[in-house]
């Protein structure tokens, strides 16, 4: 890759990025905060509701965050009565978390809360500008699942 190619990604994390996450990342932040749960606990629930059971290790992965970060989150969320943990049959070593009834419930309403707000502030957006939006979400998550893999 050429100096010219870095110098013009650089100049595009530090101009677009924070803008990025003032505008769109803080919706999701403020209605978060107002639910007394962050970022990471709401890709917890996501990830449980996609996966469904999922182990302490596979959580720390997928969120990139170490083990004791994950028991922490972990911790908030169960005493939400939003998660469980379930000894593996197997191996009671492992502990894998699971989403209870009122977790589903929970995270569905959390979804839609932050849809309704996400929706309210793409409404300048036209046709062309949502495919725009959401191809260029779907090129970074590419992008960035093959940053990951290197590691």
């Amino acid at each position: 890759m050429e100096n010219k190619d870095i110098d013009e990604i650089l100049e595009g994390m530090f101009t677009v990025l924070p803008v990025f996450r003032k505008r769109v990342l803080k919706i999701s932040e403020d209605i978060l905060r107002d639910q007394e749960i962050s970022r990471p606990h709401f890709q917890i629930m996501k990830n449980l509701r996609s996966y469904g059971l999922c182990s302490m290790s596979d959580l720390g992965r997928l969120l990139s965050v170490s083990k004791p970060n994950v028991t922490t989150l972990v911790d908030k969320l169960v005493e939400l009565n939003i998660v469980r943990r379930k000894f593996d049959d197997v191996d009671r070593r492992i502990i894998n978390i699971e989403l209870t009834e009122q977790g589903r419930d929970y995270f569905e309403k959390l979804l839609e809360t932050l849809k309704v707000a996400l929706s309210k502030s793409m409404k300048k957006f036209t046709k062309d500008d949502l495919a725009l939006f959401k191809e260029t979400i779907n090129n970074m998550k590419a992008l960035i699942s093959r940053m990951i893999e290197e590691e």
